[in-house]
């Protein structure tokens, strides 16, 4: 994001016959569509692993809970187990 503000701010700075270089233009373009890709990128890893870890509690909720004593499970309401699983 910084690349290109600061890209732009050279460029408002040049004087009209320096501002109609060719290149300006496309190096403009080029930062935008590194910074658009940067975030994408960044926002589709952050997805994955927040769903990779929600999956693994999960995993490791569910088999904690069908390895509990019966008794354990039996002094609880069903509700109570039902509401742990869907909060996560």
């Amino acid at each position: 994001v910084m690349g290109a503000n600061v890209w732009l701010t050279e460029w408002a700075e040049m004087s009209r016959d320096a501002q109609r270089r060719t290149f300006l233009p496309a190096t403009y373009a080029a930062l935008v569509v590194v910074t658009v890709v940067v975030s994408v990128g960044r926002t589709v890893a952050s997805f994955d692993m927040s769903l990779a870890s929600a999956l693994k509690i999960h995993s490791k909720m569910l088999w904690a809970t069908l390895r509990a004593p019966v008794g354990f499970i039996d002094s609880l309401p069903l509700g109570s187990h039902i509401n742990k699983f869907s909060r996560d």
